[in-house]
């Protein structure tokens, strides 16, 4: 299978470690394009560089995940996303952050691209690749499901204000 030119695995081929790390680079990625748009948009960068912050604990929390799945603790479903969503996911944040870096975005559009992926988080159920019984597996997956509705919240009460503010 190809996707934009580079030839990608299914899922069910790919190491379960893999695929973790995946998952926890798309979070580090988010990171960046957060940390790029609190330096452009300084009047919201404390929302910016709070989003960062929680998107790198969030690729901790994955990579905690892998290791405990690695131990036997949890399962990871491999068959639960085909490798080229993912990959998809990752381009789309790749050119954001490409975009972003040569300064071809608005407050509005960051905000409306950053609803989008969250959106996209949670509609697409991304971090139900783990499956357990561990409480600890539990509180993690509800942590980041937690995290990522607040930061959903956070992005569209931004979205809000400032297209309010332009009327």
């Amino acid at each position: 299978l190809y996707l934009f030119g580079e030839q990608v695995k299914m899922v069910s081929s790919m190491k379960s470690e893999d695929l973790c790390e995946l998952l926890a680079q798309n979070e580090e990625r988010l990171s960046e394009l957060y940390g790029i748009y609190a330096v452009k948009f300084p009047e919201y960068k404390d929302l910016w560089n709070g989003l960062a912050g929680e998107e790198e604990q969030h690729a901790k929390w994955i990579r905690n995940l892998a290791s405990w799945a690695k131990e036997g603790l949890i399962d990871i479903n491999n068959s639960r996303f085909n490798i080229a969503a993912i990959n998809t996911f990752t381009s789309y944040v790749d050119k954001e952050i490409a975009r972003a870096r040569n300064s071809l975005v608005s407050l509005i559009n960051a905000l409306s691209i950053a609803s989008y992926i969250e959106d996209s988080i949670i509609e697409n159920r991304f971090f139900e690749v783990f499956e357990g019984d561990s409480p600890d597996w539990r509180s993690t997956l509800l942590d980041l499901a937690t995290e990522t509705n607040k930061h959903r919240s956070m992005i569209k009460e931004a979205l809000k204000k400032t297209k309010a503010s332009e009327l």
